[in-house]
């Protein structure tokens, strides 16, 4: 079980606690050890994760939450109904005279009472002593220096959450570098503070697997394979995971994965085929399906990768599917009610934001997170493209070499005709 942590100005999951689920039937009689024990939580939703190994997926029918008997609370009141108040994290525990009464207290004497229905204090109860408005606004920016930039669909006031796809991943700085070229802007090109928050359960992304012709840089083959192409949706995602499935049930298969590298004069001179990661494959039971491959990978270039499956003697073995996971990341922030948001991405002379709002982010841990969506991500913003393609190093070379190749023609022009007269 985990949960939001804050930790440098991220929130990362924590775990709450783990335990071996356990259940035993034989005949008329069942033993179980169901239980998971937690440590108190501070989030109002948590993240279950089961750890399957290589058995099917657990069918998971409910949660029940089951709390530590509660303290009660003994007082001397009047006939009159009473009011008790509560929800201020700033106060302490009371301390009173009658605790000196304690030992003369006879549990078995005193009257029981019942608490009322719970109401949240109204807006003028509460005005006496309103706690200033949150830092929702942060300074203006130019969201036409990003090459990236996607609404977000207006919608309630409140904290919000808005997952980080693929793309933004991919065109942003990364996880690597922290996010740093993220910002999120309003209608006027406000800055709007947010936390980024690192999800247990990874982001996955079904892939379209084809049968392909081995590539020329693959070594040769001793026996039969079979050699599949697989496209990343998109280019410079960080590292992943690469999970392949099959419909068969009795085999053992030697199962790599790699792509054909371009030329490296530091290294190689020639194209060549890069392993990156390899794996036996094993099932031996008729009865059960076989787990997926699951193949660790470091970041691709580009978006292709080749399946290699050696497949030895046998018939091939059947890839039923292949998904990619990467590490799943969103960001909180708090939202005006009806006000447009827009997320900015894709500069390399930002450094990580810092906003007033991670000093209040123990607030925010405790608080339900609408979610929200983001708008498809497009191409480029034009002037974001053309600068980058000014400064691009291959065009500025290629321009200087034309350039050159120029002037070169109009001098041997000028010597050909001093030479004629």
């Amino acid at each position: 079980m985990f949960e939001p942590q804050l930790n440098d100005g991220r929130l990362a999951p924590r775990a709450l606690g783990h335990a071996t689920l356990r259940r035993v039937v034989r005949g008329d009689v069942a033993a179980a050890a169901l239980r998971l024990p937690i440590d108190p939580p501070t989030e109002a939703q948590l993240d279950l994760e089961i750890d399957d190994g290589d058995n099917p997926p657990l069918e998971l029918r409910g949660v029940t939450a089951i709390f530590a008997e509660l303290p009660w609370i003994y007082l001397e009141a009047p006939a009159a109904s009473l009011t008790a108040r509560y929800g201020n994290s700033t106060l302490t525990a009371p301390r009173y005279d009658i605790e000196a009464a304690r030992d003369q207290v006879r549990i078995e004497s005193v009257a029981d009472a019942s608490w009322g229905e719970a109401r949240a204090r109204t807006a003028d109860e509460n005005a006496a002593a309103a706690a200033p408005p949150l830092p929702t606004v942060g300074a203006s920016l130019d969201t036409s220096l990003f090459r990236y930039v996607r609404p977000v669909p207006a919608g309630n006031a409140g904290l919000v959450a808005i997952a980080l796809d693929a793309p933004l991943v991919a065109h942003s700085a990364g996880p690597s570098r922290q996010f740093a070229d993220l910002r999120v802007v309003d209608a006027d090109d406000r800055q709007i503070p947010y936390l980024v928050e690192q999800m247990p359960e990874p982001l996955s992304l079904d892939l379209t697997i084809q049968k392909a012709t081995p590539p020329r840089t693959l070594p040769p083959a001793h026996a039969g394979r079979s050699v599949y192409r697989v496209n990343y949706p998109v280019e410079g995602l960080p590292p992943s995971r690469l999970v392949l499935t099959t419909t068969a049930r009795v085999f053992t298969r030697t199962v790599s994965v790699g792509q054909e590298r371009e030329p490296d004069r530091r290294r190689r001179r020639d194209p060549w085929f890069d392993a990156m990661a390899s794996a036996r494959w094993v099932h031996a039971d008729q009865d059960k399906p076989a787990m997926p491959l699951t193949l660790p990978l470091a970041p691709i270039q580009g978006t292709a990768l080749f399946i290699v499956v050696d497949e030895g003697d046998n018939t091939p073995l059947p890839i039923a599917s292949a998904r990619v996971l990467l590490p799943s990341y969103r960001i909180r922030l708090f939202r005006d009610g009806g006000s447009t948001l827009r997320v900015a991405y894709g500069r390399s002379d930002l450094a990580r934001p810092q906003y007033d709002l991670a000093l209040i982010a123990p607030q925010l841990l405790g608080a339900p997170a609408a979610d929200a969506p983001l708008e498809p991500e497009h191409g480029a913003s034009p002037s974001a493209t053309t600068t980058a393609t000014i400064l691009s190093p291959r065009v500025f070379w290629a321009a200087l070499a034309i350039t050159v190749v120029v002037l070169l023609g109009l001098i041997a022009r000028l010597l050909q005709k001093e030479s004629i007269s």
